[in-house]
C-alpha cells in the first residue's frame, strides 16, 4: 500500500469525527470528516475520486450509515466504504439493505485506533 490515501470520515459525532481525523492524518492518510452525511455527500459527488476509503458511522440522525453507502453506491460502485457501529455484529448482516449497500467492511466501536489503522490498511490494500 502505497500512502498518503485520501479517507472520508462520517460520523454526526464530532468528538469521533475530529478523533479519526487526526489520529488518520498522523497515521500518513489524508483525512477529512463531516459530521452531516449529507454534506458528505454532496462533497463526493463534487469529489469522486478524491477518496480511496470511507469509514461511516451507522447511526446517524438525516442519514444513517446504510443509507449513506447506497446513496453513494448510484454512482460509485468501486470505493471501499467501512461502516462502524456501537451495535455488535459478528459479521455483516445478510439483509437485502445490508448487500445493496455493498459495504467492504465492518468495524466496532469503541474502536481501538491501532485496530481502526490496521482495518484500513487491509481494505487499502485488496
Amino acid at each position: 500500500m502505497s500512502l498518503p490515501h485520501s479517507v472520508m470520515v462520517v460520523d454526526d459525532e464530532p468528538e469521533i469525527a475530529n478523533l479519526y481525523e487526526e489520529f488518520l492524518r498522523k497515521s500518513g492518510f489524508i483525512s477529512t470528516c463531516f459530521i452531516d452525511p449529507l454534506l458528505a455527500l454532496e462533497h463526493y459527488n463534487q469529489n469522486p475520486n478524491r477518496y480511496s476509503l470511507i469509514i461511516t458511522d451507522l447511526c446517524m440522525p438525516s442519514l444513517d450509515g446504510i443509507r449513506f453507502a447506497k446513496r453513494i453506491r448510484e454512482f460509485d460502485t468501486k470505493i471501499k466504504i467501512l461502516l462502524n457501529t456501537a451495535f455488535y455484529f459478528n459479521e455483516m448482516p445478510d439483509t437485502e439493505e445490508y448487500r445493496e449497500a455493498k459495504l467492504t467492511g465492518l468495524i466496532q466501536k469503541p474502536t481501538r485506533l491501532s485496530e481502526l489503522r490496521q482495518r484500513i490498511i487491509e481494505l487499502l490494500s485488496k
